[in-house]
């Protein structure tokens, strides 16, 4: 990932629960994104505070399932 590109993350994950999983949890580092609730997450110009592990999780009634994680890395050409 090149500094000021556009990154979109699709929370891919193995089980979506039952009932299916309709809001997504996800989180930069340790740190729970609240804003951010949806399937996919958009950074529309990274930087390099973008360098972290984020991953997310399917959310339904019965709590959360197992995390998807992946270690994002910006370049600063």
């Amino acid at each position: 990932m090149v500094k000021g590109q556009a990154l979109t993350m699709h929370c891919i994950v193995d089980e979506l629960g039952r009932p299916e999983a309709k809001v997504y949890r996800w989180m930069r580092g340790t740190h729970v994104q609240p804003d951010v609730r949806t399937f996919n997450w958009t950074a529309f110009s990274v930087s390099l505070e973008h360098r972290a592990n984020f991953s997310c999780q399917a959310v339904n009634e019965a709590g959360l399932g197992p995390p998807a994680t992946v270690n994002i890395d910006v370049l600063g050409i």
